[in-house]
């Protein structure tokens, strides 16, 4: 959310200072030719649009490349080989550690904030939902649940 509030101020901003230099060059051209200021105050209006509609679709694609599945990607941290350029450290010896051949991005799962959990946990008919008993061993829980999984063998085996 921090990184979508933030292109909103962004935008927002410029589009604001944009707007009031546009209405004052308007206002001198309503007081020559009120045809041509309405003509130009609506070809702001189409291309702003257009604009906004490009600024935001390509914003969308930015969130989607970089938080997806609840991961958040973020840009490698070593950088792809160029080919035909001199190999870095430890070429010599078969282990290349300045550049790689294929670049693979960083990803991080962050989860929810503990204040989200509660929250949710919280929340009228949650609090019964999500109760956990006191007598559940959670660790003896959790690894039996993975062992299923692990094994594909349904509940209660």
């Amino acid at each position: 959310m921090p990184r979508i509030q933030a292109k909103i101020t962004e935008l927002e901003g410029a589009l604001l200072q944009e707007t009031a230099a546009v209405d004052a060059t308007a206002k001198e051209l309503y007081a020559k030719d009120p045809a041509a200021a309405v003509e130009y105050v609506t070809a702001f209006g189409v291309e702003t649009g257009a604009e906004m509609l490009s600024t935001w679709r390509g914003f969308w694609m930015e969130l989607f490349s970089l938080t997806r599945d609840f991961m958040v990607v973020t840009a490698p941290k070593q950088k792809q080989c160029v080919v035909g350029a001199p190999l870095g450290r430890g070429a010599a010896h078969g282990a290349n550690t300045t550049c790689t051949s294929r670049s693979l991005p960083e990803a991080s799962e962050p989860g929810y904030t503990d204040a989200w959990y509660a929250r949710i946990v919280a929340d009228g008919e949650n609090a019964e939902h999500y109760a956990v008993p006191a007598s559940v061993d959670l660790d003896d829980e959790l690894n039996s649940a993975k062992l299923r999984v692990l094994y594909k063998q349904p509940r209660g085996q």
